[in-house]
């Protein structure tokens, strides 16, 4: 390589960086504060900060306001699915798609339909009652022994 060659490609270098330089400094920084506007074109949007705390704030009311409806909404679905009890000793059982055998026991133990849940359990089992219970609405009477109410559930309506 001689001289001129080694000047020239000295000069192609320095003119191609001062041409990045120059694109950086004078042309991207108006890109970088065009943003939002490229934003907003691109279907995008821009918030200022004090908004967005706004939108915030107000999310977090709606979130608190959902969670207590949901809770009034549960104490409501529960006072409706409350049996029904009359002062003769009957109660109204509703056995729903998905409850299971120590669902039903802890209902009726609840209700005072048995002494002891296991021992129903126990016995729905070994009797294999257990894999015969229908879904539906049932009238029990306190004074039912166990295989009544077994029979009762599992019965086709």
């Amino acid at each position: 390589m001689n001289k001129r060659t080694l000047r020239s490609f000295s000069l192609g270098m320095m003119l191609a960086v001062s041409a990045v330089f120059c694109y950086y400094h004078f042309f991207y920084q108006e890109k970088a504060e065009s943003g939002g506007e490229e934003r907003k074109e691109s279907g995008g949007i821009v918030l200022e900060r004090k908004e967005y705390e706004e939108l915030l704030a107000k999310i977090e009311g709606l979130e608190k306001e959902n969670r207590q409806l949901q809770q009034e909404l549960a104490g409501r679905m529960e006072k409706t699915q409350e049996p029904q009890e009359s002062g003769d000793g009957k109660i109204t059982l509703e056995i729903k798609k998905g409850m299971t055998l120590e669902d039903l026991s802890n209902f009726l133990k609840e209700h005072q339909m048995i002494s002891d849940r296991k021992k129903f359990e126990q016995f729905m089992v070994k009797e294999n009652y257990d894999r015969k219970i229908q879904t539906g609405t049932f009238h029990l009477t306190k004074d039912m022994n166990y295989t009544e109410i077994a029979e009762l559930i599992t019965a086709s309506p």
